[in-house]
């Protein structure tokens, strides 16, 4: 927040009242939380996991992979091997032909633990 960096701050300010003094600090605690968790969900591993849970639940869900596979490809392309990778997630979803509802991570997890 603009208010936190040098030369940004505003004079000295007395609370005229608890309530003040309280709202004051409120903002400043809803300001740290929201920095937080915008810095916890825009660092560069997020988005890896993000692509790595993607490239699973669309490949069980039959939809179509190839844009998530190519981000995770593009990051890893030394240790996985593309054509074997694809042709992985392709058994992966006919695993969950027959499953009516849509396929979570955490079905895929456990489809892959078996």
């Amino acid at each position: 927040p603009s208010h936190f960096e040098v030369g940004e701050g505003k004079e000295s300010y007395n609370d005229s009242s608890i309530e003040d003094h309280y709202r004051l600090l409120y903002f400043e605690v809803l300001d740290l939380a929201v920095t937080g968790i915008s810095q916890w969900f825009n660092q560069p591993g997020y988005s890896v996991y993000k692509n790595l849970e993607n490239v699973l639940v669309y490949a069980a869900n039959r939809k179509p992979f190839a844009e998530q596979l190519c981000a995770v490809l593009s990051l890893n392309s030394d240790d996985l091997a593309s054509c074997q990778l694809s042709a992985q997630l392709q058994i992966l979803g006919t695993c969950f032909a027959e499953h009516c509802e849509p396929v979570s991570l955490h079905d895929c997890i456990q489809a892959l633990q078996k």
